[in-house]
């Protein structure tokens, strides 16, 4: 795919921003908006518009599967204390945000730890 967005920067290394993980298929690293006290963003290398332009592919199940996977680790140190949750935002209606309308639930997926005073509003799209 040929466009772009604030994400594949940050992949391709423009911003020089530390990777809490990465492979050869997605990298993850802390949300300079975070909406939480940790909030981390798990991105495939691959630009995506949205859920759907992932699912036509040939490797959406793997690829999907492998983000989760990895946003899971991400929220591993949560555990201890209470959990995490898992978001996915596919278009702007949904809370995807950013430069382009094209950044897509493939793009935004977060794992940020609950915040027990905080009820189900915690989240907000956060500019990023």
């Amino acid at each position: 795919m040929t466009e772009t967005c604030i994400f594949c920067e940050i992949v391709a290394g423009k911003f020089g921003t530390h990777f809490l993980y990465e492979d050869e298929d997605v990298v993850a690293f802390t949300d300079i908006h975070a909406v939480a006290p940790s909030h981390v963003l798990v991105v495939p290398r691959i630009h995506f518009a949205d859920l759907p332009a992932v699912a036509a592919t040939d490797n959406a199940p793997a690829l999907l599967g492998k983000l989760l996977s990895v946003a899971a680790k991400m929220g591993e140190p949560a555990v201890k204390d209470g959990g995490y949750r898992v978001v996915l935002n596919s278009g702007p209606q949904a809370g995807s945000t950013g430069a382009s309308s094209t950044i897509g639930a493939s793009r935004l997926i977060g794992t940020m730890p609950r915040v027990s005073n905080v009820g189900s509003q915690a989240f907000a799209p956060s500019g990023s």
